[in-house]
């Protein structure tokens, strides 16, 4: 049986544990320059993570941390005994999620970077953008993964709730966070030509819709599609964006296709609706690149 106090009791000393702002369950990607187009998640206790890759499985951890780094102790898996060391930093608090920042070296390596944005250009370290639910939404990750439980903590002041705005032009990648979501990575790409199009990862070509925004709404009439019966037809919803440290981050919650939109972003978490949490590479960001996510049709 894995006993997880085995390495703090081998070293002598009681580990700081996981800073109290990233406990929870976390879904999120990789967003430095040579990304792989996948889901990960981190599900955080007060002194230990379990770490999931979508494509490659669970891995458990023991935690220690400051106020701007966290180390990963692997406890099994090829990396058993190594240590991930990691800058972390939270980004921002939307409607529903709250979004973090993650930049780690390999296991068995020391920090080298010295900063998040440090770690942009890819060729080494990994940066993960993450989001968890806040603790007064009723949104949900805990069936995402297997949780380390303590995973209600309190949100953060809602002081950077994001605005509406109309140039959504760039590459976003994201999750859908409704109830009943899928664990795994969708794709959008807004031109300037008012076209998008979208896929999740895995789907073998895209859908092609004509966008339509007005003071926060947002219509995809679908023009092209794997399915016939989607042409003609548009989810409607609503949306709202902001810009942080090295993404734009946009909520984007949509009815049922040929649906109605929903009313606001609780009532967009439940099954049958589409919400999604995405981001797209921040203007202000040199290095940010999201090139190899880009849907066309």
């Amino acid at each position: 049986m894995l006993k997880f106090a085995s390495f703090s009791a081998l070293w002598g000393f009681a580990l700081a544990g996981t800073p109290t702002e990233l406990i929870g369950d976390w879904r999120g990607m990789m967003i430095q320059a040579d990304e792989e187009l996948n889901e990960w998640d981190f599900s955080l206790n007060s002194t230990h993570a379990i770490i999931q890759s979508v494509t490659k499985g669970i891995t458990h951890c023991e935690v220690d941390s400051t106020d701007t780094t966290i180390a990963y102790t692997f406890l099994d898996g090829d990396a058993s005994g190594s240590t991930m060391n990691c800058y972390w930093a939270l980004d921002q608090t939307g409607e529903v999620t709250t979004s973090a920042l993650q930049a780690c070296e390999g296991p068995g390596h020391p920090l080298k970077i010295s900063s998040i944005d440090d770690a942009m250009s890819g060729h080494g370290p990994v940066v993960n953008m993450m989001v968890k639910c806040n603790s007064d939404s009723a949104c949900d990750f805990s069936g995402a993964m297997p949780s380390m439980g303590e995973s209600t903590s309190p949100s953060a002041p809602k002081g950077m709730r994001a605005s509406a705005d109309d140039d959504l032009t760039g590459i976003w990648r994201g999750i859908g966070i409704q109830n009943g979501f899928t664990n795994d990575e969708f794709d959008f790409t807004f031109n300037s030509d008012g076209t998008v199009y979208f896929k999740n990862i895995n789907d073998a070509s895209a859908t092609v819709a004509d966008v339509t925004l007005d003071n926060g709404s947002i219509e995809l009439a679908v023009t092209s599609s794997d399915n016939a019966a989607d042409v003609g037809q548009s989810y409607k919803g609503i949306y709202s964006n902001n810009e942080g440290m090295e993404t734009k981050y946009m909520y984007m919650a949509l009815g049922a296709l040929g649906g109605d939109a929903p009313s606001d972003y609780e009532s967009g978490l439940d099954s049958g609706n589409n919400q999604f949490v995405l981001w797209a590479c921040a203007d202000s960001s040199s290095s940010c690149t999201f090139e190899n996510a880009k849907v066309s049709a």
